[in-house]
């Protein structure tokens, strides 16, 4: 009798006596516990993330309970998917929004009891931009022209140290702007430097950028810097009369521009008109071969383009330009070209046109357009000769239409093509197996092909598993007499995943209730089959071939008796009545084997 009947038939008994006393049985809560990942961990958007978490109930099995994973973000993550048999629940997800979420592991029973359990998590958006916000100048602050100025700000990163930033103080021009001053931020993010402005009013920005090159600005409008009277240098100029460095004398206003690195005549440009200044910006100067520095697209490195300009200065103007066309023979002059023969340029040369499809550039009668005629030449250029006129071949298949073939125009179409369907009707066999198409060319007949694109497939063919009338009989697989590629399944009648060696079948598809595993050694018992926990039932649970192993219930030693049975030695030669004349019942070691212990 199976052990599990008497603790069930007493387990009834119980519950009826319960209730006739009016007790009432009270369910208890589902349990939910998410072990990974731990609070407070932080991703990279786009991360995949796993989550693990175990749930478990003293009434319904794990298997059975509802679970729901959710964000306080993204709302519902997973739901109707159940655990495994210990209780065990998993997530993966990439595609949380960036930010912090309160993720929650969801359960209820069949009693309607829940319990949940969250944990924190920080998404990181590695390509938001950092931030900045100027502290100094602050609103309505006055600066002095005659004095350096500190700015200051506060820059952040969501994944950069301060250090590691770069922040830059600039006037905003309406050509380029102009910078201040340069600085890294300390650990807190906050950066100074110092610079001197002229008097006057001015819009400052802020820029950061971080290791990745994203960058956020800040800025304050209309910063008053006040003074300019003095002449400071003594040079005749004081800012208001457009000094630009009030304390370097050899630079103002009609002062001559020297090769320096500093505008000495303070008309915002620096070293322009000399030879080693770049003055466009392209990095080259005349010196360095620049043929136009008032042009950043034209310079040494320049691509060549047809504009009529010589863009990479070396002389020329469009030689091997980057955007040239290409030009064909047209040594015939019909106004077609031959595709085998082409120069490149930026104008149309004599002799060349861009059409390419003269098929005879020997023959200005032969060209696309022209009109076809019974001579055995290909005079329109179609790939085709002579067709429509009925004497010639014009699809190269061997048949003319006056010998029969119904589509001169399709090398896969002519009688006999199809010469196991038919050997004179006039028939398509594209993928040349023999078979026509079931699809009749026009004047001609269908054949018995299914896929007249495949030459595997055709009437006759073997059937194989792979969702395809392979033999043309309009039937597919397993619906199909199989010969190649099919599975053995085994009759799984327990449920357990476990199938019964002796029971199979073939099929490309899993039939239902079977499996391809066939280790069970009972399979009408969904608890007994490889890997089943082993118990003192006089059974093998687990299918190793021992029954009962590692509770006393084998024979060790080999002489019939266990040492549940009552044997005080499970060693060959001790065992009850083995000195039988000594004393029936007693353990004793007879190894004479005389009857006497």
């Amino acid at each position: 009798m199976d052990w599990r009947i008497p603790t069930l038939f007493a387990l009834t008994l119980h519950l009826g006596c319960a209730q006739d006393k009016g007790d009432t049985a009270q369910s208890t809560s589902p349990t939910a516990n998410i072990q990974a990942p731990l609070a407070g961990a932080s991703f990279n958007s786009g991360e995949p993330i796993e989550f693990l978490g175990m749930v478990g109930d003293a009434e319904d099995h794990p298997t059975a309970l509802d679970i729901t994973w959710s964000s306080d973000v993204d709302g519902v993550l997973q739901t109707g998917r159940s655990s495994d048999d210990d209780g065990t629940t998993y997530l993966t997800i990439h595609t949380l929004s960036a930010g912090g979420h309160t993720v929650v592991l969801s359960v209820s029973d069949s009693s309607g009891n829940s319990d949940e359990d969250t944990v924190s998590i920080l998404i990181i958006d590695m390509d938001a931009k950092p931030e900045i916000h100027i502290l100094r100048p602050a609103p309505d602050e006055v600066g002095s022209a005659s004095e350096d100025y500190r700015f200051e700000a506060v820059a952040s990163d969501v994944t950069d140290e301060g250090p590691a930033l770069q922040v830059a103080f600039k006037v905003e021009d309406p050509e380029e702007d102009i910078l201040l001053c340069e600085a890294h931020p300390n650990a807190d993010g906050l950066v100074s430097c110092e610079a001197r402005l002229t008097a006057g009013t001015h819009d400052i920005v802020a820029t950061v950028v971080d290791t990745d090159g994203n960058l956020d600005e800040d800025r304050v409008e209309d910063f008053l810097i006040e003074g300019g009277d003095e002449d400071a240098d003594a040079d005749g100029y004081t800012v208001a009369d457009g000094d630009c460095d009030d304390f370097n004398d050899t630079v103002h206003p009609g002062a001559t521009e020297v090769a320096n690195g500093i505008d000495d005549d303070c008309d915002g440009e620096i070293d322009e008109e000399l030879d080693h200044v770049d003055d466009d910006g392209d990095g080259y100067s005349e010196s360095d071969g620049d043929c136009n520095d008032e042009d950043d697209e034209i310079h040494p490195e320049a691509e060549e383009i047809c504009d009529d300009i010589d863009n990479n200065c070396d002389g020329m103007i469009d030689n091997d330009a980057v955007d040239a066309r290409t030009w064909h023979t047209d040594a015939d002059g019909d106004g077609y070209g031959d595709p085998s023969t082409s120069v490149h340029a930026c104008d149309e040369p004599a002799g060349y046109t861009a059409d390419s499809r003269d098929c005879d550039d020997g023959d200005d009668d032969v060209h696309p357009g022209a009109t076809e005629v019974a001579n055995g030449i290909d005079d329109d250029c179609d790939g085709e000769i002579d067709e429509g006129l009925g004497g010639g071949d014009a699809d190269g298949d061997g048949w003319s239409v006056g010998e029969g073939d119904c589509d001169d125009g399709d090398a896969t179409v002519f009688p006999g093509a199809a010469e196991l369907d038919s050997p004179s009707m006039c028939m398509r066999d594209y993928d040349g197996d023999g078979y026509g198409d079931t699809s009749a060319p026009a004047g001609g007949v269908g054949g018995s092909d299914c896929d007249d694109h495949n030459d595997e497939v055709h009437p006759g063919a073997t059937e194989s598993c792979d969702g395809i009338d392979n033999d043309c009989d309009g039937l597919t697989d397993d619906d199909d007499t199989i010969t190649t590629g099919v599975t053995a399944w085994f009759r799984d009648a327990d449920g357990d995943g476990y199938g019964d060696p002796f029971s199979s079948t073939f099929a490309c598809d899993e039939p239902p209730g079977y499996t391809t595993d066939f280790g069970d050694c009972d399979d009408s018992d969904a608890h007994i089959h490889p890997g089943a926990f082993e118990v003192e039932n006089g059974i093998d649970d687990d299918c190793d071939g021992d029954i009962d192993e590692g509770y006393g219930a084998e024979d060790t030693g080999g002489d019939g008796w266990s040492v549940r049975d009552g044997d005080c030695d499970d060693d060959r030669g001790v065992f009850p009545a083995e000195a039988e004349r000594d004393a029936p019942d007693v353990w004793m070691r007879d190894p004479d084997d005389d009857s006497a212990g």
